[in-house]
This record gives structure tokens, sequence and C-alpha cells, in this order.
């Protein structure tokens, strides 16, 4: 599966506040943000029906939460609208034992 290349502005303002009013969020919140003036899609090759999605932070809390920034475009490839969520991460752990990865 091909990754989507998909990217976007990611509102500063906007960002900041759904950072620093999440729970378990960076005590630096602003300066996590400095270098990301854009995000890119995380998702593979997708329909435009499903929403973009770029991580921003997950958050040591248990279950881990992460923040993510969703969108969507319009067929010239502009922002029609977007969102910011907190969702459950995967619980999924993979471990291999000879080589001690987890």
């Amino acid at each position: 599966m091909l990754q989507c290349t998909a990217f976007t502005a990611l509102p500063p303002d906007e960002a900041l506040k759904a950072l620093g009013s999440m729970e378990g969020g960076p005590e630096d919140a602003s300066d996590h943000l400095d270098d990301k003036h854009y995000v890119l899609c995380v998702l593979g090759e997708h329909d435009e029906k499903t929403e973009h999605a770029a991580h921003l932070w997950t958050a040591e809390t248990e279950p881990s939460k992460g923040l993510w920034f969703l969108w969507t475009e319009s067929e010239g490839g502009h922002r029609v609208c977007h969102r910011f969520v907190t969702l459950t991460m995967c619980a999924v752990r993979l471990h291999h034992i000879e080589e001690d990865y987890r």
C-alpha cells in the first residue's frame, strides 16, 4: 500500500489550544509546535471520503491517548474543514524475544 501524500498547514493557535488542554499534553506545547508548520497525512492511500490524519502527540496515560489533526480537502487540494481529536492509541505491542525488541 502506498503512503498518502496529502499535507496541510497546521493552524497554530488551534493546535496550541488543543495540546494545552489535553490531559498528559506536553509542558512546552508551543516549543513542540515550533517545527510543525505543516503536517503530512500518516495514512496509507485512501479515498476522498476518508479524512487525512496527522499525529501530534501521545500522552503517557493509561491507556495512551493521542492527539490527532484530521482534515478533508477539495478537489483542488485546498483544506475544506479540520478538527483536533483525542483518540485511544492501539494497545498492540510487538515483542521479538531473540532481539529483545518491543
